[in-house]
């Protein structure tokens, strides 16, 4: 994310490190196995290296009573917090006290209404083209059949386009566009797919997805961009 402020990747990793540069021995750092630059990053800390994978997710539902509504079957918030538990002894009594409550993080993935049987999916936080590709990939998966109907693009931050574009050819059914230059890049890479609105506003993209939009369908707002050019931020870009 935001390749746009730095010269390369590395630089954009340099800027990470200061994260957990400064922790002592008696400090801990839980780390991603399942990435691969991640992982590396295990041999220069100084404090004790708790690893989660995406995996202890989907053990956790044999484990514990997890009834938590979060879509994704990669789902790495579960298995960090799961880490984060065991490390400080949580009792399973209340880990699947919270299983039980929690719902989810507004904004990312959320379901916010079902209209005529349609279901409205705010994800404005997916600033990025992968975070958009897993949104489709998920709702594709637990509502298997339906026809999804994404709102996407904004600003550029110098993102690569190409995966997005070919998943949406793939499993999108109807694309609505908001203005700006992610989506310029978004077009060039759907070249020959004919489902596209050119939305002026929000508003104007909710209106058309929602003519489109039939009982059983997912109205999926994942932008993969910023929102900057139209809205304060990701976050008013939700609530419009």
């Amino acid at each position: 994310d935001h390749l746009d402020r730095y010269k390369n990747f590395r630089d954009y990793l340099k800027a990470k490190e200061p994260i957990f540069k400064y922790q002592k021995k008696s400090d801990i750092l839980i780390l991603n196995y399942n990435d691969p630059i991640v992982k590396k990053i295990a041999a220069k800390a100084r404090s004790k290296v708790h690893f989660f994978t995406q995996s202890e997710a989907l053990t956790a539902k044999k484990k514990y009573k997890n009834q938590v509504f979060l879509t994704g079957l990669r789902n790495s918030n579960i298995s960090a917090a799961l880490v984060v538990a065991e490390i400080f002894k949580i009792p399973k009594k209340n880990i699947e006290e919270v299983f039980s409550k929690f719902k989810g993080v507004s904004h990312r993935q959320e379901i916010v209404a079902v209209r005529k049987g349609a279901k409205y999916v705010n994800d404005t936080a997916a600033t990025t083209p992968q975070s958009a590709i897993l949104a489709i990939d998920t709702f594709k998966n637990k509502f298997l059949g339906s026809k999804i109907i994404l709102i996407a693009g904004g600003t550029d931050k110098n993102l690569n386009y190409k995966n997005l574009a070919e998943k949406i050819k793939k499993d999108v059914n109807f694309l609505i566009l908001l203005p700006g230059t992610a989506s310029d890049k978004i077009k060039k890479g759907i070249n020959g797919f004919d489902n596209v609105y050119l939305a002026k506003s929000m508003r104007g993209a909710v209106r058309e997805a929602s003519g489109y939009a039939q009982k059983g369908d997912v109205v999926l707002l994942s932008p993969g961009a910023a929102s900057f050019n139209l809205f304060k931020n990701e976050f008013d870009r939700g609530e419009q």
